[in-house]
């Protein structure tokens, strides 16, 4: 219920803390099915780990707030995501790779003048 209730306020509201809630979450998902689906990266305790982790985080649903306020507080439960990207990249061109990283510094830097701004309080 958590999920169904995140997107349904993310659809009424659609402001950039509850749309990065949102695609985060959308991301993690991805990447669990990409586990479950890829030989490689099928790693049970990594998969169980993860599918476990998630379950437990859209289960949460809170009253007078977005039901994923937050969600990225619980970014390092879900560090096999990471191992996943990273294997990945390490597989693709060296651009992308750059670009991939560029990108994802850049984002970095925003949300940490975001947050030292107190954009995110409220």
């Amino acid at each position: 219920t958590g999920l169904v209730r995140a997107v349904v306020q993310w659809a009424q509201v659609r402001d950039l803390p509850t749309t990065l809630d949102v695609v985060s979450i959308a991301l993690f998902i991805f990447i669990t099915v990409l586990m479950f689906v890829r030989p490689r990266w099928r790693k049970p305790e990594l998969v169980a780990y993860m599918a476990g982790s998630l379950v437990v985080l859209l289960s949460r649903s809170t009253e007078g707030a977005a039901s994923l306020k937050s969600i990225s507080r619980y970014v390092l439960v879900l560090f096999p995501a990471f191992l996943v990207a990273g294997d990945w990249l390490a597989g693709t061109k060296r651009w992308l790779c750059f670009a991939v990283i560029s990108l994802s510094s850049a984002g970095l830097m925003t949300a940490a003048a975001l947050y030292a701004l107190w954009f995110f309080l409220g």
